[in-house]
């Protein structure tokens, strides 16, 4: 049984990850298939300079599954929790294989195919796969010319639908997806919430915040309701930078108190919080420019 927790949410542009430093294991990097079944997995050791352009390479795969979603979606008419599902489903999905071993593009339309279903809002495989298509073609260089004929959409929906029936081998068949968003909904319309989200440019960025989250791991590592604590954390401090009021802001200090965290679930603790924003400011610094 599909259990979704729905939330429809607005799109919200999202800032442009450039770099990503994953919680792997120090000088450590999984290669193979990692699950429990799998004669194949092997751990090997890497110098921090691999490792460094391994997570960077890692990052810009990420970035660009979550951008190509976000293109599909929007031309499909699908709301941001279906991008947020298909995303969770990927990165479970490149936790099992490695990103060079994938064709992303291909993963992620499967990955969408199934999330649109997840929240009752299937797509029809023949949309789906002319923009797969369109998208394959031009990655290769824009002056390609597009095939969409009848036999390459054929072609390409089997594709889709197979590579959708393996992701939903290599987990299990588990699609019971819980996102952060909601719980950033049900915190704000609590009279606490209510007062520390006044400004309604806090719930603005911290949606955006919780949405760009899913161009990193922390899905893989944190509970909806830490990302949704974190994504909120990040706004209101956001908001005291680069915001010309303060009018309707809580202050600073207020973030150290435990009854706002504590409302959205009382196992957090604000060390978390804090690790996990940490993990989400990672998609905003820039790559360092070659001398």
């Amino acid at each position: 049984m599909l259990c979704i927790y729905i939330c429809l949410i607005d799109y919200e542009s999202t800032t442009v990850a450039s770099s990503f430093s994953s919680p792997y294991q120090e000088n450590e990097y999984q290669v193979g298939v990692p699950t429990q079944t799998s004669k194949n997995l092997t751990t090997c050791s890497y110098s921090e300079e691999y490792l460094g352009q391994k997570r960077d390479e890692d990052q810009e795969c990420l970035k660009e599954a979550f951008n190509y979603l976000k293109m599909v979606a929007k031309k499909l008419k699908r709301n941001q929790t279906v991008i947020n599902t298909s995303m969770v489903f990927f990165l479970k999905y490149t936790r099992i294989y490695s990103f060079t071993s994938i064709n992303k593009f291909l993963v992620a339309s499967a990955c969408f195919l199934l999330g649109a279903k997840c929240h009752d809002e299937p797509v029809p495989i023949e949309f789906l796969v002319e923009w797969y298509i369109y998208l394959e073609t031009k990655r290769f260089g824009s002056d390609s010319k597009v095939d969409i004929s009848d036999h390459k959409k054929k072609e390409y929906s089997t594709r889709i639908q197979e590579q959708e029936f393996d992701i939903l081998c290599e987990i299990g068949f588990d699609c019971e997806v819980d996102l952060p968003n909601k719980y950033i909904v049900q915190f704000a319309a609590t009279p606490l919430g209510k007062k520390f989200l006044a400004n309604p440019n806090c719930s603005r960025f911290a949606l955006r915040f919780l949405n760009d989250s899913f161009m990193t791991t922390c899905s893989l590592y944190y509970t909806p309701q830490q990302i949704a604590a974190a994504s909120i954390y990040m706004a209101i401090v956001y908001m005291h930078k680069n915001s010309k009021s303060s009018k309707d802001l809580p202050e600073l200090s207020v973030l150290d108190n435990s009854d706002w965290y504590a409302s959205i679930d009382e196992s957090l603790d604000l060390t978390t919080i804090i690790e996990v924003k940490d993990e989400i400011k990672k998609c905003y610094v820039p790559k360092p420019s070659a001398s």
